[in-house]
């Protein structure tokens, strides 16, 4: 009974959220998390649903939809990527590369699991996916943050409420996935019960923090940031140069 009206009060927040992000026109402003948001919405509506009328294939039904918003989710992170380097263009731009080559890199990792077994057994498959997706999710939430502090780059408060409600629920999405593939399915209970107050907790502070539209300060003074790209670039491309000269030469110092 408590799980069905925590099930409610996690679709009411959600829809809530979406409904103030329509007044206050922000979906053009993040529209992936918006985009994550709406297919949550969707997930557990549908699994609403199926529970209730084909409870049979609620399991599936939960595990394809699951991969799907994990897979939407990950495009969270490129949402915040945007806006918290809109400054720093190039860094930006190597921040999406990065993203998208540790994504690719999980994705073929994963699928050359999945060849090398004889048989599929979907729910460890789905939990070592969501296990790799949600770290390297955290990694690159940590490199955010750590560049925000080192470099004093001002972050506005819709911004910080995406990244601290996201950022719990994947640490501990990390944490409890960690702790049932060590205790085992002993453990499935109280980590799907912290699981899923841990996304109603993040509900409650993107509902508080995104209420209404707060932009993201500007800097008021120049952020070395820029400039160390620049210098790592620079470097970047002498060693490339130089790579190139010494091969030209036949490798002859």
């Amino acid at each position: 009974m408590i799980s069905l009206i925590m099930w409610w009060a996690g679709i009411s927040l959600e829809t809530m959220i979406l409904l103030r992000a329509f007044r206050s026109r922000m979906f053009s402003i993040y529209p992936l998390f918006y985009a994550y948001v709406v297919c949550v919405l969707g997930s557990e509506i549908s699994r609403l649903v199926i529970y209730r009328y084909w409870a049979p294939l609620y399991t599936n039904w939960w595990w394809g939809t699951e991969f799907l918003s994990l897979l939407v989710g990950y495009f969270v992170i490129f949402d915040i990527f945007e806006k918290a380097l809109a400054e720093f263009e190039g860094v930006k731009r190597l921040a999406r590369v990065v993203g998208l080559v540790v994504l690719a890199g999980i994705v073929g990792f994963t699928t050359f699991q999945l060849l090398a077994r004889n048989h599929l057994e979907q729910g460890l498959t789905s939990v070592e996916v969501e296990r790799n997706l949600r770290c390297a999710e955290l990694i690159l939430l940590g490199g955010i943050l750590f560049l925000a502090a080192y470099y004093s780059i001002p972050m506005g408060r819709n911004l910080k409420g995406i990244i601290l409600g996201y950022g719990v629920y994947v640490g501990t999405v990390v944490i409890g996935d960690a702790t049932w593939s060590y205790l085992g399915e002993s453990s499935r209970a109280i980590v799907s019960t912290v699981r899923g107050d841990s996304y109603f907790a993040a509900l409650m502070v993107w509902t508080v923090t995104l209420w209404s539209f707060h932009a993201n300060p500007v800097p008021i003074r120049p952020s070395v940031l820029g400039e160390d790209y620049q210098a790592m670039v620079t470097k970047t491309k002498d060693a490339i140069r130089d790579v190139r000269s010494h091969f030209h030469k036949g490798g002859r110092p």
